[in-house]
């Protein structure tokens, strides 16, 4: 039985009233009533009406349980008469209101509007009606009304409704962009956390850190000891540069076994001024085709942005190629007037595959014997995990004296944030003076290099040595579990890796705590796991290439062999459950 109730006092016949119940669509106005077909297949993934047309308005509607419209499909509103405003309400089953947009169009375009959809729903209904002069009176005032737990009653607004509010051009240029984002499922949201209870297989805190009780109770004791705890006064160059950051910086200068370093705020700071800053007019920078946004970001605006090449990820022969094509190109490379930067990670964070670092450091030494070739390498990943002490590859492999510059950050396995630059004391002097994002910040607080000295104690000290021996025997658990299992699953539907297959292979072989799970419908089977009570996040396109989509796995010192059994299980009890539903063929 499906109840529409509307207020008593001042009720106007003309409101348009649109609600759905179960597995019928309604639409109330005044005493006309239309009642759609009952959905086909209400269980699929996405339920939708027809798009029928009445006499006095024309209405589009979708109805998704929790989770469904997740995949940013976009709804386009069939409207072929309409003022001006529209009014779209979100409600979850507590009774509030999640999201109101207002669509529009003026009297002469003839572009019709679209909707904006959050990405997680909670049992709601999407309505969406044209404002009708014959159907609402000129200048009505619009209410709502919730009909029962999990509906929501919208109606039309009229164009000259006191609330409404015509949009800047800004903002339909901005929302526009939004749309093409959305039509091309590509839109990021920010979305509410995710419960507590499930277990972390998707965070960068690789070593567990954030969460050890060594660490807090290590931070806490400085924080009571200390004078200074909030903030830090402005600038490294004006009054943020304390005793306390100074210290810090020749501690990890000292650890790293450095010539200079030089605190950031950020990794993402630290490329961007890294790149914008040091190569200069005739040079030339050659990127692996994964490097990080932070990269590109930083290239873009340098004053080589001109001269930019990108090489095949990890592929020593493309690398040779391309700085051989300069060579031949260009004299000033050639008599080494002008230089070739190369930027690289260790290790890279979405495929989580390692760097032939050796092999690179090697080509750029033997093709350019002049020195005018220079490698910048990003260990944002490695830091903490890998080499003596967690001092990432490029000590593993004694490369410190043949790279030009290293970049450490301490917002993954160190469990804090910033960054520090490992250079030149004149590279360090150089960016003092052109790196904007150091010279216009404010520096780190007090309590952020408090933090990072009580991360960096945990490596001094050994624990993060034992957490990093944790982290591959989890890591290389997973990898044995799943891969025999993954020989009787499609790889479309679930794979991995070549290299991480090879490489847990071999008991000598370093784990990568990042194991892309690759996968055509990522998004259902991140939804499936989290059901299961695992967090795992999906990754697709932009930041991993079409027809690489992806769940990406980050594993963790605390994991526990259940954790990480129970984890391999679920990925493989879902894609069997899969290939029965859509692909009975397919042998399981």
């Amino acid at each position: 039985m499906i109840t529409a109730t509307r207020e008593t006092e001042n009720s106007d016949p003309s409101l348009v009233w649109i609600c759905h119940h179960k597995r019928r669509t309604i639409v109330l106005s005044g005493s006309h009533l239309q009642t759609s077909n009952q959905l086909e297949n209400p269980d699929s993934q996405y339920e939708w009406t027809r798009t029928y047309d009445c006499k006095k308005f024309n209405i589009g509607i979708a109805v998704g349980r929790m989770g469904t419209l997740s995949r940013n499909r976009p709804l386009h509103a069939n409207l072929t008469t309409f003022s001006a405003s529209f009014l779209l309400l979100l409600s979850n089953s507590n009774h509030s209101i999640r999201y109101v947009a207002e669509l529009y169009r003026h009297s002469r375009s003839s572009r019709q509007p679209t909707l904006l959809l959050p990405a997680r729903l909670n049992s709601s209904l999407l309505m969406l009606t044209n404002s009708m002069h014959e159907t609402i009176p000129h200048g009505a005032h619009g209410r709502a009304k919730f009909i029962s737990d999990d509906l929501v009653a919208g109606w039309a607004l009229n164009a000259n409704w006191s609330g409404f509010k015509m949009p800047t051009s800004l903002e339909r240029k901005l929302e526009s962009a939004l749309q093409s984002r959305l039509s091309r499922s590509t839109l990021r949201r920010v979305e509410e956390p995710h419960p507590s209870t499930l277990i972390d297989f998707s965070s960068n805190d690789y070593l567990s850190l954030s969460s050890d009780p060594r660490v807090r109770e290590r931070f806490l004791q400085i924080l009571k000891e200390s004078e200074s705890i909030l903030g830090s006064g402005g600038s490294r160059l004006l009054d943020g540069n304390t005793p306390t950051h100074c210290n810090l910086e020749r501690r990890l200068q000292s650890f790293f076994g450095a010539p200079a370093a030089l605190l950031f705020n950020s990794g993402f700071d630290a490329n961007v001024s890294i790149f914008t800053t040091l190569p200069q007019p005739g040079d030339f920078i050659l990127i692996d085709e994964l490097v990080h946004a932070s990269v590109w970001d930083g290239i873009r605006s340098s004053r080589a942005s001109s001269s930019i090449r990108k090489f095949k990820h990890n592929s020593i022969v493309s690398l040779k190629d391309q700085i051989n094509s300069i060579i031949a190109a260009n004299d000033g490379v050639r008599n080494g007037d002008n230089s070739i930067f190369v930027a690289v990670e260790t290790l890279y964070s979405m495929d989580g595959d390692f760097a032939p670092l050796r092999e690179i450091v090697e080509a750029v030494e033997n093709s350019l014997p002049k020195g005018n070739g220079h490698v910048i390498v990003d260990e944002a990943h490695a830091t903490g995990i890998y080499g003596p002490q967690g001092r990432g590859m490029v000590a593993l492999l004694g490369l410190e004296d043949r790279v030009t510059v290293r970049l450490h950050t301490f917002g993954k396995a160190m469990g804090s944030n910033g960054a520090i630059v490992l250079a030149s004391p004149l590279i360090r002097s150089y960016l003092c003076n052109y790196a904007r994002p150091l010279v216009f910040s404010t520096a780190l607080s007090h309590s952020s290099i408090i933090s990072i000295g009580c991360s960096f104690d945990m490596l001094e000290n050994g624990v993060a040595e034992e957490l990093a021996e944790a982290l591959q025997r989890v890591g290389r658990r997973f990898l044995l579990t799943l891969i025999p299992a993954l020989r009787s699953i499609p790889p479309y539907l679930l794979s991995l890796p070549e290299s991480l297959v090879a490489g847990s292979l071999r008991e000598d072989s370093l784990i990568s705590p990042i194991i892309p799970i690759l996968t055509t419908l990522p998004r259902p089977l991140a939804a499936s796991l989290q059901k299961r009570g695992y967090l795992a996040r999906p990754i697709t396109y932009p930041t991993v290439p079409k027809g690489q989509e992806r769940v990406r796995v980050c594993m963790h010192a605390k994991n526990t062999d259940q954790e990480v059994d129970g984890l391999a299980e679920a990925l493989i009890t879902w894609a069997k459950e899969q290939g029965i539903a859509g692909h009975p063929e397919a042998k399981l």
